[in-house]
C-alpha cells in the first residue's frame, strides 16, 4: 500500500513538472495622461496711447519680456502739439520723442501684475512756421521713476496704464535771422501714462 502511494505521489510529481502552473497575470497597466502644459505667456507687447491722439500725436510703446518678472520697452512718438504764446497766438509745433523703460512686476507677471519702473525719454519740437519772422525749437530729457498696472486677456488683448513724477530738463531756442535766445528750465511734472494694444 505505502508503495502504491509512493509511485502516486511520484508520478504526480512528474506531472506538475511537466506542467507547470502557469504565472498569474500581470495586472493591467493603467495608462495616465499628463496634464497638457500651461499655455506659454506672451513675450512681447505693442501698445499705443490714446491720450497722445488728442494732440495729435502717436506714441508706440513695445515691451520685451526679458524674464517672467522684468520687461524692458522702447517708444516712439511723433505728431504735432499745439500751443498758445503770451500774445494769445496760437502756435503749431512738429513733435517727436524717443524713449525707454524697464518694468519689474512686482506682483504677477509680464502677462498681468502691478509694474514699478522708470521712463526715459527725449523730446523734440520744432515751429511750424515763422512767427513774427522767428524760428524756435525745443527740446527736453526726463527721467520718471512710476508705479502701474498691466493686465493681458486670453486673447491676448492688452491694458496697462502708469503714474509716476517726471523730472524734465528742457531747452528752447528762438532766432528772428539777427539775434537770437536760448532758456533752460527743470521741472517736475505728473506722469500719466494710458496704453491699449495687443500682447504675442
Amino acid at each position: 500500500m505505502r508503495l502504491v502511494l509512493t509511485v502516486a505521489l511520484v508520478s504526480l510529481s512528474t506531472v506538475a513538472v511537466a506542467h507547470p502552473r502557469p504565472p498569474d497575470p500581470e495586472p493591467d497597466t493603467v495608462y495616465v495622461r499628463p496634464p497638457p502644459p500651461p499655455p506659454a505667456e506672451p513675450g512681447f507687447a505693442l501698445t499705443a496711447s490714446p491720450l497722445h491722439l488728442l494732440l495729435p500725436m502717436l506714441e508706440v510703446t513695445g515691451e520685451y519680456r526679458v524674464g517672467p518678472e522684468l520687461g524692458v520697452a522702447g517708444i516712439l512718438g511723433a505728431g504735432r502739439v499745439s500751443a498758445t504764446d503770451g500774445a494769445g497766438t496760437d502756435l503749431s509745433f512738429t513733435a517727436a520723442e524717443l524713449g525707454a523703460s524697464v518694468r519689474y512686476y512686482a506682483v504677477g507677471s509680464f502677462h498681468r501684475g502691478v509694474q514699478i519702473g522708470a521712463e526715459v525719454m527725449y523730446l523734440y519740437v520744432k515751429l511750424d512756421e515763422a512767427n513774427q519772422g522767428v524760428q524756435a525749437t525745443g527740446d527736453g530729457l526726463s527721467v520718471s521713476p512710476f508705479g502701474g498696472y498691466k493686465w493681458t486677456g486670453a486673447s491676448g488683448f492688452t491694458a496697462e496704464a502708469q503714474l509716476g513724477l517726471s523730472i524734465t530738463v528742457a531747452r528752447a531756442h528762438a532766432s528772428d535771422g539777427t539775434t537770437s535766445a536760448t532758456n533752460e528750465q527743470s521741472r517736475v511734472f505728473p506722469l500719466i501714462n494710458a496704453n491699449l494694444g495687443w500682447s504675442f
